[in-house]
Formats: structure tokens, C-alpha cells, sequence
């Protein structure tokens, strides 16, 4: 992405959040390449250089993160939906169910 095209970027642009991290992570690595690229790098620009790469990279710890939050909701959905509807929506029925596994578990012998 160039600077006109993220200039022209409006804060009622939709788009999702992991499109929105990308093109940050990327308008801040070509800020990060130009301080690189320039003859000279001052305390000042070392400061700001190395602030952009911290912010890159928990940007991209933030992007693992909701990758990862997503395969993990993914999951509990899926043994949620091995639950039969009566159990899952009978708070009788289920207490009943874990009161009987509790009951039924073998008792570990103290030592």
C-alpha cells in the first residue's frame, strides 16, 4: 500500500481486523525501512525505529493471538454440538448426569 492509498483510507472504512493489522504492520515496516535506508541515524531516529519494530511485532503477537482464539472457539463449538439439546438445556437432567459421574468416578486411596 502506498501513501496516497492510506491517506485516503477513511476511520468508516470497514474491513476486518486482521486486514486493518496487515496494512499498519506494513505502512510501519516502509517507515522502519526508511529510517534504515537513511546515511545517517541519530539517537532520535534510533528511538523511533525501535519503537516501530516493538509496535510491529506485537501487532503480529496480536494476529497469532486471534488466529489462535479462533481455532480454539472453533473447538468448544464442535464438542459443543456433541452435547444432545436435552442435556445441554435440562438443568435437571444434567445435574443429574454430573452428580452420577461424580458418584460413579473410582476414589483415589490416600497415602
Amino acid at each position: 500500500m502506498n501513501w496516497d492509498e492510506f491517506k485516503s483510507k477513511k476511520l468508516s472504512d470497514e474491513g476486518s481486523r486482521y486486514l486493518h493489522y496487515s496494512e499498519l504492520i506494513s505502512v510501519w515496516e516502509e517507515a522502519a525501512d526508511i529510517i534504515t535506508r537513511s546515511y545517517y541515524i541519530g539517537k532520535e531516529n534510533q528511538a523511533k525505529l525501535d519503537s516501530l519494530k516493538s509496535a510491529v511485532e506485537l501487532i503480529r503477537n496480536t494476529m497469532d493471538g486471534m488466529s489462535e482464539y479462533q481455532d480454539t472457539v472453533l473447538s468448544l463449538r464442535r464438542l459443543v454440538d456433541l452435547i444432545p439439546h436435552d442435556i445441554l438445556w435440562n438443568d435437571n437432567l444434567r445435574t443429574d448426569i454430573i452428580t452420577r459421574q461424580m458418584l460413579e468416578a473410582p476414589k483415589k486411596e490416600s497415602k
